[in-house]
């Protein structure tokens, strides 16, 4: 692609000892940065820019730090960091895996203005979710950047607002409702996590499983999980066993021990146990009360 563009003569480009590690992709008003899976920040370094940059973790990135506070991001999570903002690695990271997102001011400012009606905007800094999409997107964008033929540029100045105007629905800043679709956005997911758990409560589900029904990391997954429902995923799984086994024990062709198996309870006197803590009696009287 063509250099001639301010935004591309301005662009904080890796010092000349990562610019080995990295591969970059860019279109006049956005560029996008894949370091290579071994890639290590061997030192405490801080710099800042003119442009928003979004780094998205392939892999585990602890002490990252935005003006001066500190950021851990696990794998297909997100980091925002707005103009003027210091930011770089506050301690040794080793093998790093990321993809990194340098979007204009003149972009996001633009994109923001004919959704919101409003400009100068400021992402709030915190690790997030990067959805499938965003990250679907971006490769996309490389793709078409590898390999340039007839219309690419069109592509690329299509993806790039595109990308833009995702960040800006998918991730919190002080344009107006975002926290409300953010918020919207996650109890979607927590619903699909809870319509599966109604469909496979009776097996095994691990948190791995859940987040990856939601498509959050397992860490934001939790954290979002108890936000919608009060319950972390473990303790929503206990009760929505429960519940079902209440009533099929109010079905007296099952055994209470059939009623345990059926359930996910691998052990009666576990299920026994669980039962009585949250109910206050044990399965067998509860059938014997609701039975009469």
């Amino acid at each position: 692609m063509s250099n001639d563009n301010i935004f591309f003569k301005s662009r904080p480009l890796p010092d000349e000892e990562f610019l080995p590690t990295m591969s970059l992709f860019e279109c006049p008003q956005m560029y996008i940065t894949i370091s290579n899976k071994n890639f290590s920040f061997a030192s405490k370094g801080s710099h800042a820019h003119d442009g928003y940059e979004f780094i998205i973790s392939n892999s585990y990135m602890p002490h990252l730090g935005v003006d001066s506070k500190s950021f851990c991001c696990s794998k297909n999570e997100i980091l925002a960091i707005n103009p003027g903002q210091q930011h770089g690695p506050l301690d040794r990271i080793d093998n790093a895996y990321f993809h990194g997102a340098m979007v204009s001011r003149k972009l996001m400012e633009e994109t923001a203005y004919s959704i919101y009606g409003k400009s100068n905007v400021q992402f709030k800094n915190e690790v997030s979710a990067a959805s499938s999409l965003l990250r679907n997107l971006m490769g996309m964008f490389v793709s078409e950047a590898k390999m340039p033929q007839a219309g690419t540029s069109i592509i690329l100045t299509s993806l790039s607002c595109h990308i833009a105007a995702l960040l800006l629905r998918e991730l919190k800043s002080n344009m107006p409702c975002t926290e409300k679709l953010i918020n919207s956005i996650e109890a979607r997911r927590i619903k699909g996590v809870i319509d599966y758990m109604n469909e496979s409560y009776n097996i095994d589900c691990s948190i791995e499983d859940l987040s990856s029904v939601a498509g959050l990391s397992s860490y934001h997954f939790i954290r979002v999980f108890k936000n919608n429902t009060g319950k972390t995923p473990y303790e929503y799984l206990i009760d929505l066993r429960i519940e079902k086994a209440k009533q099929l024990l109010a079905d007296k062709n099952y055994t209470v021990t059939d009623v345990c198996l059926e359930c996910g309870f691998n052990n009666p006197s576990h299920f026994t146990r669980l039962f009585k803590n949250k109910t206050g009696i044990t399965p067998t009287y509860f059938r014997s009360i609701i039975l009469k």
